[in-house]
Order: C-alpha cells, then sequence, then structure tokens
C-alpha cells in the first residue's frame, strides 16, 4: 500500500509540474505576431540599456511565435516533469538546472537521437529561461548524415500517391511546407485558390502561402507543372469556391520534406539552364531580386558556392522560405 501511494503520488506531483510547465510556455505565446517587429523593438531596448550591441545576439528571442514549435514543446514537458518528480522535484519552482542536465543525460543513454535532446533542451530553455546546451554536456552533435527520415526512402507509396495525387503535385510543384497543404490545427494557412498568383495566360506561376511564424511568401511554380497545377486548381475550385482550402487531407506518412528537396533540385537546374540559355529566370514571370536577398554571412559569398552561382542559391533558399544558403545546401540539395 505504501508503495502504491507513493507512485500515486509521484503522478500528482509530475502532473503539478507539467502544468505549470505549459503554463510558463504559453506566457511566452506570440503566434501571430511579426517576429521582426519584436526583434527590432528588443534591439532597441538592449541598445538604450547598454549604449551599443556588444553580446546581443539577434536570434535569441524569448518568444515563441508557431503553433507547430508550440506544440512541439508542450509535447516535451511531460517526460521532463516526470523525471523531475522522480528526482524529488514536487513543485515547478524547485527544478534545478542540474536536473535538466541530468535529464539531457539520461535521453543520450536512452539512445535517442541529437535532434530529439537538441528539441528536448530547446522546450526545456524556453519554459525554464535556462541555456541548456547539449554541447557544453559532450553530448553529440547535431549531423545532417545522421537524418534519415524523409532522406532514405521516396516520398511516397503508390498507395498514397493515388489517394493524395494533387495534394504531392502542388507540394513538389512548388515546394511548400505540409502545413499548407493540409492543416487541421490551423486552417487559414491552407492553400487557396485565390492565394494563386496567374499570368496573362490564365496559367497559376505562383502561391501565396502563409507558414509558421506569420511569413508570407509567393512560391514560384516550376515550369513543367504550370499546367497540372492551373487544372488541378480549377477542378477543385469550381466544387469548393476561390476562398476554400484546396484540401481536406494529406497523408501522414508522405515525406513532404523530401517533396520540398526535389523542388529545391528541380528549380536550380532550371535556373541554372534559363540563365545558361539566356532566357528570363523564373520563365519570365518574377525578378530574382523579389528572392535572392543575402544576409550576414552569405553577403561575404563569392559568385561560387558549393559549385553553384550564389545568387541562383540564394533565390533556390528565397523560394523555400529559408534566407541563408547554407540552409539549401546542407539539407535540401541532397538530390542534386
Amino acid at each position: 500500500m505504501q508503495k502504491k501511494g507513493f507512485t500515486v503520488n509521484i503522478e500528482k506531483c509530475a502532473n503539478r509540474i507539467e502544468k505549470s510547465l505549459r503554463f510558463q510556455l504559453n506566457e511566452l505565446d506570440h503566434i501571430g505576431r511579426s517576429k521582426h517587429a519584436d526583434k527590432q523593438a528588443e534591439r532597441a531596448a538592449y541598445l538604450h540599456e547598454h549604449g551599443n550591441l556588444r553580446g546581443w545576439n539577434p536570434a535569441r528571442l524569448p518568444w515563441i511565435y508557431s503553433k507547430g514549435t508550440m506544440a512541439t514543446y508542450k509535447r516535451q514537458m511531460k517526460p521532463f516533469a516526470v523525471f523531475c518528480a522522480e528526482a524529488g522535484a514536487r513543485r515547478v519552482g524547485v527544478i534545478t538546472q542540474e536536473m535538466g542536465e541530468a535529464y539531457l543525460r539520461k535521453l543520450h543513454a536512452e539512445g535517442k537521437s541529437a535532434w530529439s535532446i537538441s528539441t528536448a533542451a530547446s522546450a526545456i530553455n524556453k519554459a525554464m529561461g535556462w541555456s541548456l546546451s547539449p554541447k557544453a554536456l559532450d553530448l553529440p552533435s547535431r549531423g545532417k548524415m545522421d537524418i534519415r527520415r524523409c532522406r532514405d526512402k521516396e516520398a511516397y507509396t503508390d498507395m498514397e500517391y493515388a489517394k493524395y495525387r494533387d495534394q504531392i503535385t502542388i507540394a513538389r510543384a512548388v515546394g511548400a511546407r505540409r502545413e499548407s497543404i493540409y492543416n487541421e490545427d490551423d486552417p487559414e494557412k491552407m492553400i487557396r485558390a485565390n492565394r494563386c498568383v496567374r499570368n496573362d495566360e490564365g496559367d497559376v506561376v505562383g502561391i501565396w502561402l502563409l507558414e509558421k511564424g506569420g511569413k508570407v511568401r509567393c512560391a514560384p511554380v516550376l515550369n513543367r507543372y504550370r499546367g497540372e497545377v492551373t487544372e488541378i486548381v480549377d477542378r477543385i475550385s469550381t466544387v469548393r469556391g476561390d476562398d476554400a482550402p484546396l484540401f481536406d487531407s494529406y497523408g501522414g506518412h508522405v515525406r513532404n520534406h523530401r517533396l520540398r528537396a526535389e523542388y529545391a533540385a528541380a528549380l536550380l537546374h532550371q535556373l541554372e539552364s534559363e540563365r545558361l540559355a539566356g532566357k528570363p529566370l523564373f520563365g519570365g514571370e518574377f525578378p530574382l531580386r523579389d528572392y535572392f536577398r543575402l544576409r550576414g554571412k552569405d553577403r561575404k559569398r563569392g559568385k561560387k558556392s558549393g559549385g553553384h552561382d550564389t545568387d541562383l542559391l540564394g533565390a533556390v533558399s528565397g523560394a523555400l522560405g529559408h534566407n541563408r544558403i547554407e540552409v539549401i545546401i546542407r539539407h535540401y540539395l541532397y538530390l542534386c
């Protein structure tokens, strides 16, 4: 009986701690707000307080801007709360950073990947206001070669393609994230016919996407998919209307990141072919400056990066919703 009562006590403590951690995450909710505006305000406040920007890190803001990130972080709270309760914590106020470090070491001992440990550390840091670093604990660093999901298999099975052919075609044609194809939690982000950009011939040449962090971008349609995308949009909007989401489902096992990688490789090849042939880039529908914006270290790059024209890599980065060339080289061009 004593053992049973002790188990119930641990469970109650874990639930209490988890509830408090989730509450602290909710306090950081800036979903729908402009991250850029918050960054500028933080910069001005830091400059006013210190007189210079020495020591200010523009990449670190205390808030959370994505529903997906918030959901991911909240899922991390339960196992961490259980660990802390088993370590003797009865409320969130007595949890120490040493407990957090011990928890990360425990994850490593259980065989969790470097990516899982990094996600757990980020979630705990947000909730507790800490700066836990797996690297400082001599835990393995994340590496591209460790990633297997979405990279070592085909993007979909024959059965999935038969069921989700239209969704897969759109994702492959514009490099859309999964949340833009189907998003039960935030339907406003889903693609609609009235967000499509058409040329003078009526072909869909781009689609406006509302993505994580409230970012909006016009994703150019690959030249070879314009006919298919136009047919899909016209067919579905005739039934659903221009303001309704195009899709009401999407296979959870479709490897959408691989489709984005296929888009990156295809768009880079298209741009290089157009430049070599002396033709307008993006089929003449969009200027390069709409997508090519070098920032930070990328400004110091030469004309070539990784064997490709730097400006074209920057354009691919912008078309995918990123702003760093290194991200494209490391995580998207493995199919080139």
